[in-house]
């Protein structure tokens, strides 16, 4: 059985294949980029995917009848889908962006990075997101300087859970690339407390109204809320049998510590023509209490984020056992 072929078996399965993708760019002239990076990072990837995929070249996607079959749309376009429970909105985007969250200029010598964890079966469709973040490159990112072009960058390097498997310099592509597997794996030992630290603004709703603080309950719902939403898109059962149980248990873990904060942050929206706010929830929340069987779900919520806006970026935390 080849690799494809296992992918495809596994859709049924209780793990999801996935890639953590780093990506190593080096600019051709000096620019500097925000703290904010997601709304750039997708939207040139994006213009930069379609550029490559698309055969009919319009901008509408819903009008287009290869939409169903087309790679772009499946990422960026993505649509209700009619055979899901009630419960799921939307298919989730398939990957989520994780980049440094800081200002900082580039000048020729420096290396950027960013990271792209593609989900499911879109590994399989790794030539095409390397190709175009090598387009992305040459459209260039950052302030436009006085002609009115951004700062090019050339790809050195991707790396695969820290293996290089394309080298920008011979444009070789590795050829058998193993995927990782998103799966609920139990805690290795019993874990009373954990430190959470939400690195990008968390943003979610709580009773019909953007949340604004944050308790480890809340927490869970959100990221049973995830995995459920992804297993549905991507036909697997990685969450648990109990989840009602495991909800209770939730209400009986105390907070030690919390010092969370709201964010804001603003993006500019090309296709709606408006500056749109992208705000949400900063800091640490210190826990005790039994916490072993919250540990696969939290572990799981590293990987893929939490609430609203993963693709660009948001709801990226990480879990510390203390």
């Amino acid at each position: 059985m080849d690799q494809n072929s296992r992918i495809r078996e596994s859709m049924s399965s209780t793990f999801l294949p996935y890639l953590t993708l780093d990506w190593h760019c080096r600019f051709e002239s000096a620019t500097t980029l925000p703290a904010f990076k997601g709304s750039m990072l997708r939207g040139t990837l994006g213009h930069a995917l379609k550029s490559t995929v698309c055969a009919v070249r319009i901008k509408i996607c819903d009008k287009c009848l290869l939409r169903h079959n087309c790679l772009y749309a499946r990422i960026f376009e993505y649509k209700p889908n009619p055979h899901a429970e009630s419960s799921q909105v939307a298919l989730p985007h398939p990957y989520v962006l994780e980049y440094a969250t800081e200002e900082k200029t580039y000048d020729t010598a420096d290396i950027f990075q960013f990271r792209l964890i593609i989900l499911g079966s879109l590994v399989e469709s790794l030539p095409y997101w390397i190709y175009s973040v090598q387009q992305m490159g040459e459209r260039g990112l950052g302030p436009r300087d006085r002609d009115g072009n951004r700062a090019q960058f050339h790809l050195q390097q991707v790396l695969a859970a820290g293996e290089q498997i394309f080298d920008g310099c011979s444009s070789n592509l590795k050829g058998d690339v193993s995927p990782q597997q998103l799966a609920w794996i139990e805690a290795p030992e019993k874990i009373e407390r954990l430190r959470i630290e939400l690195l990008t603004p968390l943003r979610t709703k709580d009773r019909n109204r953007l949340a604004t603080d944050l308790d480890f309950t809340l927490l869970v719902r959100l990221g049973l809320r995830r995995l459920q939403s992804i297993s549905d898109a991507f036909n697997v059962r990685i969450e648990p049998e109990g989840i009602t149980k495991l909800l209770q248990q939730a209400r009986k873990v105390k907070v030690l510590r919390k010092d969370i904060h709201w964010h804001e942050q603003v993006r500019y929206s090309t296709r709606q023509q408006e500056r749109q706010q992208f705000g949400g929830l900063l800091g640490t929340m210190e826990v005790e209490g039994d916490l072993s069987p919250f540990w696969p779900l939290l572990r799981i919520a590293e990987i893929i984020h939490l609430g609203k806006e993963t693709s660009f970026g948001l709801g990226r935390l990480k879990i510390v056992s203390f």
